[in-house]
């Protein structure tokens, strides 16, 4: 098996057409086809006829396994950011913060064991589709290792009621994990954390911040809601195999 996901990196914003064909081009030369060989590619790149037409012209064909992710332009004014979340979230985004919540945090990555193990017990109590604890694990380590891990906590009293991880990455930042207990939902814990994570992130001239995937999947219908909930843009990548 050769896979590329999300890949390759584009060292401009809006990279030329022509760059695709010519990625797609190279890769299948490099992995040609065959029988004891297997290909799946997710690029980096926009779902479109166009680009599904281009790379069929290489060999590859569609696949179901596209990516689909939220992006927040945080160079826009906070009012402007605050205005566009939509209605529901406003409003119990006030609720949580008229609400007895203790926010702190963590950017040293001192906590991240114990995020981790929290987060492990809520996904397997919920019995949700994630990544693998381990390669989790790995990556966060390795964020705070180089100093680009910023952990929020929610708690009620001294007890933890919610949290979120964001991992930062040159100019923008994406939302890897979080979770939250009884307590934190009834808190709005999450939206309080995720518009703290916003404001701090601007603060530091972070241009945009990913809130992850919300490619739908079996019972994923409740976050998929509460990230569009923030009024950022929409962004589906194409999802091809060889």
């Amino acid at each position: 098996m050769v896979e590329l996901y999300r890949g390759p990196i584009w060292f401009c914003e809006s990279p030329e057409a022509s760059w695709l064909e010519e990625f797609a081009k190279l890769f299948a030369k490099e992995y040609p086809k065959g029988l004891l060989r297997r290909r799946r590619w997710l690029p980096e790149w926009p779902d479109s006829d166009e680009a599904r037409t281009t790379l069929r012209r290489q060999g590859f064909k569609a696949s179901k396994n596209f990516y689909e992710t939220i992006w927040l332009d945080l160079t826009r004014p906070e009012e402007e950011l605050r205005a566009s979340l939509k209605k529901n979230w406003r409003a119990d985004l006030k609720k949580g913060a008229h609400l007895d919540i203790d926010s702190r945090i963590d950017r040293a990555g001192s906590s991240l064991d114990m995020f981790l193990d929290y987060h492990e017990r809520e996904r397997a109590r919920k019995q949700y589709r994630t990544r693998g604890a381990q390669l989790l694990q790995n990556e966060l380590k390795n964020a705070a290792m180089l100093k680009e891990l910023l952990i929020l906590w929610a708690l009620d009293g001294k007890e933890p009621a919610a949290a979120i991880a964001i991992v930062m990455h040159g100019n923008s930042a994406t939302y890897r994990a979080g979770w939250s207990l009884a307590r934190g939902r009834e808190l709005h814990a999450h939206n309080v954390l995720l518009w703290d994570a916003v404001n701090m992130l601007k603060n530091s001239n972070y241009r945009a911040l990913d809130l992850g995937g919300t490619t739908p999947t079996s019972g994923s219908t409740g976050y998929i809601k509460f990230k569009q909930g923030m009024g950022g843009e929409s962004f589906r990548t194409l999802g091809v195999s060889g």
